[in-house]
């Protein structure tokens, strides 16, 4: 856990981050082998990657429902709330315009009125988000490829294209490189307004079967569970209540100081050992140099 942002958020605390951090009873984690990678985690430690997610989403108004429905070649989703400039917005537009495809864009506010919208971009807003990810004809998502965002194209087996701070606008993403080598996403930065970059890697993404085979065999992984992530995390939380605070299922490490963790008692004992065995050698050198030198120089007299 980072102080600073302990500090910031906890500023009346009157513990630690260490002293937190031996007291965890339970730690629920955004993660899962199908989005990073295998990790030893002990008992107390749970992966709930999804538990955002719900089971049954709240369903999309009817004429949204009924556009969705009609695309004949899918929609791609654009999962983006706030609107970048208009400048910027009129370069994206200008890229979508060039495909086949309907874009449906979730907003959290209403365009400029200054913007022209091509006739395949349609703005609704602040709709069903997981709604429209899990509908059939849902061909792409493009958001700004946040970590959320990745696992929720994982978990509706769909292909992602994160338009990360497109604008120079710093922001705290999640770092999609990974998710880039599995060949489920493609990830564009400040040059992607430049020589149509958006629309090429649309293009790439959807005619290029390999994205769309991964991004399935991802979300069977991801799925495939003996239980939900609520059920897993609403389990543990329950656990560690019946057993008050359930301690026999944290790391020991816990109780551990610095000294003991790292074994530093016994390499200073090693160092110790070894510096000894040294003073050793060099003694028993010295003093048979020191009994060579005398037995030469009684020879150099008596020659």
């Amino acid at each position: 856990m980072n102080e600073k942002f302990y500090g910031r958020h906890f500023p009346n605390a009157t513990k630690s981050v260490e002293e937190i951090q031996k007291k965890f009873a339970l730690v629920l984690l955004n993660d899962h082998p199908a989005i990073s990678s295998p990790k030893p985690y002990v008992p107390n430690m749970l992966d709930v990657a999804g538990l955002h997610i719900p089971e049954k989403p709240k369903p999309l108004p009817q004429h949204v429902g009924k556009i969705l429905n009609a695309t004949s070649q899918g929609f791609i989703y654009v999962a983006i709330g706030n609107p970048y400039p208009d400048n910027v917005m009129q370069r994206i537009l200008q890229q979508f315009q060039m495909l086949n495809h309907t874009i449906v864009w979730n907003t959290n506010h209403s365009p400029s009125a200054k913007l022209r919208i091509p006739r395949n971009v349609k703005f609704y807003p602040k709709i069903s988000h997981y709604a429209v990810l899990e509908h059939p004809k849902c061909k792409l998502l493009i958001s700004e490829a946040g970590f959320l965002s990745v696992i929720e194209s994982i978990h509706y087996g769909l292909t992602i294209l994160g338009l990360r701070n497109i604008y120079g606008k710093p922001g705290e993403f999640f770092d999609a490189v990974e998710k880039i080598k599995t060949g489920i996403s493609v990830k564009l930065g400040p040059n992607s307004l430049k020589d149509n970059h958006i629309y090429w890697s649309v293009v790439e993404l959807l005619q290029n079967e390999n994205y769309t085979k991964l991004a399935k065999i991802k979300s069977l992984q991801l799925r495939d569970q003996q239980n939900t992530p609520m059920q897993r995390a609403i389990f543990g939380i329950e656990y560690v209540l019946r057993h008050n605070g359930a301690a026999h299922l944290r790391n020991l490490r816990q109780n551990l100081n610095s000294w003991q963790f790292y074994n530093l008692d016994v390499w200073l004992i090693l160092c110790l050992v070894v510096l000894t065995v040294l003073a050793i050698f060099y003694m028993i050198v010295y003093f048979c140099g020191k009994v060579v030198r005398k037995a030469y120089r009684r020879k150099y007299k008596n020659d």
